[in-house]
């Protein structure tokens, strides 16, 4: 399809995919199946590291890595030769592909035409992996795996797809418990609709030495995604991660299946919609988002800690109202952290936002990209923990999140910080972008042996309370560097990103640099705002890099994220800071940000616009460091001196380093205090009562009339750390005793959380 026509589609769908292996794959299958006519699903990936290797029937593509390393050779002396053939119906199954694998060796053999195949090989045990196309009626993979094949002398093997007996078929069903399917074709001139635009499948069939990654749309033939495999042991998994496309705004669909004790028998896997859990994702679209706005969706796949595969769509023809609620039907429960063959699935709610502007300016340009066709929001990961509720999980972002291991990347998606993420639910929903972002960088500055020249790479984020990733604000923000205390650019958007490159290459000589950003696409409660945001490094010093901001949030004392509160003493501000050294010194010491223990963080606030700056003293919690975000703080807003009623309050937070680089942020606003709204009398809530307040050894506590069944209580100190934990069952009467008389002198607070319901009060021990 060429790019122009791109623009026709009533849904895109972006897809990127990567095969994984403890060898790292080489190799991506694309599916497309759009409707007769109508070019209903774009699936595509990031094509730049990939070349076509061939076209498979239906639109099928496989793909290799462009600069594909050598398949393995054995050591000479060593060789032992290994010849497979081939046996199947050529009518039937065609395009094998096969890899012969252990912990420490991956040869990859790809079909030439000829079924009898000769590979040299190490003395060992392998198992061999055979991949094929099925075609016909029943289109789907066929997958043959001969396990733990010792290999010691010349040998011969024959693989024989009629082995690939089992038939697995996936059924996945909507909330109202009826089969999802996006149509049929019946023939040449007759489509009939169905009850969905579309199904979207990663498939991994893994072990602990291999993973081959299919992804494909289901589109108008209902059973591409079946698929065949041969009897296998439990030392094989099979996840199958869905993302359906609702029709209109009937919502996303998302199931995962795992089948993971081996097996030996056809199957049909069917979701219970019993079991989703309907999530509602709320978005204020940004003052720039005076174009179109768009239901969005990505699906990202974990697989044992690694980014796998997903896929990205959004509904062209189904605009996003502000502050609307997306429905999201999850059934996607992250697995135990200590399970082996450990695969999730993770659902990004977005909006597309200003996509008029940027399909505009690729017009003009001819060089549309659906890659890169959209300008989102979008939340931070979304899955249901263990005990089934809608987790938000807040990870590092950007270059942050690469680490080595054993001399290639690993694209870290998950744990994701322990302090900032956080539960929600449709009574408590949270509004996306209703905050003013912070700002962060990908600041990398490194030396090309390759090409001998110094390369820089400057790429701002902005990054929500929520942690929803702003990318809309990357396009609009004003930029300023100095260099040497000299203007050498100014301009909007990611000029900077292109300037900087070229600074570089330009070979200028170290010196100072002063960046200055200005985000002003921010809107908080129908108050104006802006991001400023200061960067300086001295280049020519050892240590150069800037420490960096890398998380911002506000709770009240019940761990509710929230910037908005009735009283100083129930918000509590959260951040995350440090110092990074990008290392780069491929392949010896692959590219990633070292922490430094060198960085000191100072936090500020002032009545919104004054710049009257008070500081807020911060604790430091080594308990929550994490990789990616740096040192943790946490500080209490309870030393806040009102000014007035209902006041919005600024945010300056300054990072700095031992050799004097520095970022700051002025957050404006960062935070609100509403007193009017608080409680007249301090030791009494609305719902719930103690006595005596102050105390000296014991309170009693009135619990509200709608407090039904058991409840949990909670004792925290002014920085929000818990003091003091316990339960009371459903036979307890309406009012109870605490012993507080461990307790120091000073300021508490007691929540009490029975269901959903939150009740809190200050007490104060004399």
């Amino acid at each position: 399809m060429k790019k122009k026509n791109l623009l026709m589609t009533v849904v895109i769908a972006i897809g990127f995919a990567f095969t994984l292996s403890l060898q790292a794959q080489n190799v991506v299958v694309e599916s497309i199946y759009p409707k007769k006519g109508e070019s209903n699903i774009q699936h595509v990936f990031n094509k730049k590291n990939y070349k076509e290797a061939r076209a498979l029937q239906n639109g099928t593509k496989v793909f290799l890595k462009s600069q594909q390393k050598q398949a393995d050779v054995p050591a000479k002396g060593t060789e032992i030769t290994l010849t497979l053939i081939l046996n199947y119906d050529h009518n039937v199954y065609f395009s094998p592909y096969i890899n012969v694998v252990n912990k420490q060796k991956d040869y990859e053999i790809w079909y030439e035409g000829n079924d009898t195949i000769t590979q040299l090989v190490e003395a060992g045990t392998y198992d061999i992996f055979s991949e094929f196309f099925v075609s016909g009626e029943t289109s789907a993979y066929a997958y043959i795996i001969k396990e733990l094949i010792n290999i010691s002398a010349d040998t011969v093997i024959a693989i024989k797809a009629a082995d690939a007996k089992n038939h697995i078929i996936t059924e996945i069903y909507n909330e109202k418990g009826e089969l999802t399917g996006p149509g049929e074709l019946i023939n040449d001139t007759t489509f009939v609709s169905g009850n969905i635009d579309d199904q979207l499948i990663a498939r991994f069939v893994k072990s602990e030495w291999f993973c081959s990654n299919f992804t494909g749309n289901r589109g108008n033939n209902s059973r591409l995604l079946d698929f065949y495999i041969s009897d296998v042991s439990n030392r094989y998994i099979v996840t199958e991660s869905r993302l359906t496309l609702g029709k209109n705004k009937d919502g996303f669909y998302f199931n995962k299946f795992k089948l993971d004790n081996g097996i030996n028998a056809s199957d049909t896997l069917r979701n219970d919609p019993d079991q989703y859990v309907l999530h509602e994702e709320h978005f204020q679209l940004t003052p720039k988002s005076n174009g179109w706005a768009l239901w969005g969706i990505r699906s990202g796949n974990v697989v044992d800690g690694s980014e796998g595969s997903g896929w990205e769509a959004y509904k062209k023809k189904t605009a996003y109202l502000n502050g609307e609620g997306m429905k999201i039907y999850l059934d996607n429960q992250l697995c135990d952290a200590n399970s082996t063959n450990r695969v999730d699935m993770l659902a990004y709610p977005r909006v597309i936002e200003k996509i008029d502007t940027i399909i505009n300016e690729w017009k003009q340009k001819d060089e549309i990209d659906t890659s890169f066709a959209s300008i989102p929001t979008e939340s931070a990961a979304i899955a249901l923990n263990s005990s089934r509720n809608v987790e938000n999980l807040i990870t590092a972002q950007g270059n942050f999140r690469f680490v080595p291991d054993n001399n290639h990347l690993t694209f870290i998606i998950l744990p994701e910080h322990p302090a900032f993420s956080f539960v929600t639910d449709n009574d408590n929903p949270i509004m996306q972008s209703d905050n003013c972002p912070i700002a962060f960088c990908n600041l990398l500055n490194y030396f090309n042996k390759n090409t001998n020249k110094k390369i820089t790479r400057f790429e701002p984020r902005y990054l929500g309370r929520y942690g929803e990733n702003r990318s809309i604000d990357t396009s609009f923000f004003a930029t300023e560097v100095k260099y040497n205390n000299e203007v050498v650019y100014s301009g909007t958007g990611y000029g900077i990103c292109d300037f900087m490159y070229q600074w570089a290459q330009d070979n200028h000589p170290d010196g100072i640099f002063g960046i200055n950003m200005i985000n002003n696409n921010v809107k908080v409660d129908d108050v104006i705002g802006e991001n400023i945001t200061t960067i300086t490094y001295d280049q020519t010093k050892e240590d150069w890099t800037p420490p960096q901001l890398q998380m911002l949030q506000f709770r009240d004392i019940s761990g509710k994220v929230t910037d908005r509160f009735s009283l100083p003493e129930n918000g509590i501000v959260e951040l995350a800071a440090g110092d990074f050294e990008y290392i780069y010194d491929w392949p010896e010491n692959p590219e990633h940000f070292e922490y430094k223990d060198d960085n000191t963080v100072d936090f500020y606030y002032a009545p919104i616009g004054k710049k009257s700056w008070t500081k807020l003293e911060l604790t430091k919690m080594p308990e929550y460091f994490a990789h990616g975000f740096g040192d943790f703080y946490r500080g209490s807003l309870s030393s806040i001196q009102q000014t007035g009623d209902d006041t919005w309050y600024d945010v300056k937070v300054v990072c700095t380093d031992s050799t004097g680089n520095s970022m700051t942020q002025i957050i404006s606003p960062a935070f609100n205090i509403d007193k009017t709204s608080g409680i007249e009398n301090p030791v009494m809530s609305s719902k719930l009562y103690v006595y005596p307040n102050p105390f000296s050894q014991q309170i009693n506590v009135t619990l509200p009339q709608n407090i039904k069944g058991a409840f949990s209580f909670t004792i925290f100190d002014l920085l929000g750390q818990p003091i003091y934990k316990g339960t009371k069952g459903s036979d307890d009467h309406s009012q109870f005793t605490l012993d507080g008389s461990f307790l120091k002198t000073g300021t508490y607070f007691l929540v009490i959380k029975n269901n959903n319901q939150v009740d809190a009060c200050r007490i104060v021990k004399k």
